[in-house]
């Protein structure tokens, strides 16, 4: 098996762990910045893992895309570069069509907490999506989702005129399609490149969520936020281990980072909460204009969702030259019904109650034993 790991007698330094002497350390590689839920998430995982593993899983964590780029991680920890990584779906569309037709569903959703827990349900139950990840020598273990996209801008949008031309940042195939029914320019750039892209004016609004405003630091370039909502992005497999490290580990140590990752996404679900209201405020002290849409703006997404889920099975089929995926469309509508249902009374900053609740509906039924080795 090729590995990119490192003989270490002294301290893992990005995930500031101690190491025993001689213990192999394996590479972990988010594209996000230190900030950002994802990467202080690998952080905390990367403690608990070795210190439940005792040392015999160190994982070193390299952020900001240092170690892979978004579009080169689905190759890089299937190669064996890193041992985990951050895999985002959108940035390799050819490799992983049918993990994009659940990002495209994310439009559907306006919750974070729903749409990880649906998409995790979904990814890990659907043989087809399982099977596409295992052709990509990856092994799945949880999605992250943002809050509800909203348009962030550095001019304002308020109807339809206004949104025509524009070049606005977008990720999944549903906003794509919705930006161009309005007039509005599609443009495909990576989350860690918005600031720059805003800052020089290549772009000239992004679709994202409110945190992003603190997690990539939005709010010092842009200054208007239309809140027309337009679901959440559903990333791909946040937490992706190279499947030939997988098979390395025995069941304890399988064990051991399964039940890591269901905290892990409960804690994500936890810190986006968080700065989510963190971020609101930080809007309002900042001065940005908050826009409310026009009756056009929201006419215009109401009658585009309205024909969206309907015609969602057909278009994939062209767009993505894939075999009809009504039957996964269906199971991830269910899946939202279902966590929809089972969140509404919640707390979603109540950590036990969460995990709790994560576990017994999904991680409690993976057997560490099989899963991943066939």
């Amino acid at each position: 098996m090729k590995r990119n790991t490192i003989i270490m007698g002294a301290a893992i330094v990005l995930a500031g762990l101690s190491a025993p002497a001689f213990a192999e350390n394996f590479a972990a590689s988010t594209w996000l910045p230190q900030q950002a839920s994802v990467p202080t998430g690998y952080v905390t995982f990367a403690e608990r893992v070795a210190e439940a593993t005792n040392g015999d899983i160190n994982f070193e964590i390299f952020v900001g895309g240092a170690l892979l780029p978004p579009r080169e991680t689905l190759q890089g920890v299937g190669r064996g570069v890193a041992m985990m990584g951050q895999i985002t779906a959108v940035y390799t569309p050819a490799d992983l069509p049918l993990n994009n037709v659940v990002n495209d569903l994310g439009f559907l959703t306006l919750s974070d907490a729903v749409g990880s827990l649906a998409a995790t349900d979904v990814r890990f139950n659907n043989a087809d999506l399982q099977s596409e990840w295992s052709d990509h020598n990856i092994i799945y273990s949880g999605s992250f989702s943002t809050p509800t996209y909203y348009i962030q801008c550095t001019s304002p949008i308020r109807t339809l005129a206004d949104a025509a031309g524009k070049n606005i940042r977008a990720t999944v195939g549903a906003q794509v399609d919705f930006l161009t029914s309005i007039g509005a320019v599609p443009v495909s750039v990576p989350g860690s490149d918005v600031y720059s892209g805003l800052e020089r004016g290549s772009i000239d609004c992004t679709l994202l969520a409110s945190d992003a405003l603190l997690s990539l630091k939005t709010i010092e370039v842009v200054t208007h936020v239309t809140e027309l909502p337009l679901g959440v992005f559903l990333g791909g497999a946040t937490w992706g281990f190279n499947k030939d490290f997988w098979a390395d580990q025995t069941p304890e140590n399988r064990r051991i980072l399964l039940d890591q990752t269901a905290i892990a996404l409960v804690e994500n679900i936890i810190f986006t909460t968080n700065l989510l209201a963190k971020a609101n405020a930080a809007a309002v002290d900042k001065g940005l204009e908050i826009i409310a849409p026009d009756a056009g703006l929201q006419d215009a997404l109401t009658a585009f969702n309205a024909t969206f889920l309907a015609d969602l099975p057909a278009s994939e089929m062209e767009k993505r030259s894939i075999a009809d995926p009504s039957d996964m469309v269906n199971e991830y509508v269910a899946a939202q019904e279902k966590w929809t249902a089972l969140l509404a009374d919640v707390d979603l900053t109540d950590h036990a109650a969460l995990l709790k609740l994560v576990n017994a509906e999904i991680f409690s039924k993976l057997d560490e034993n099989t899963y991943g080795l066939n």
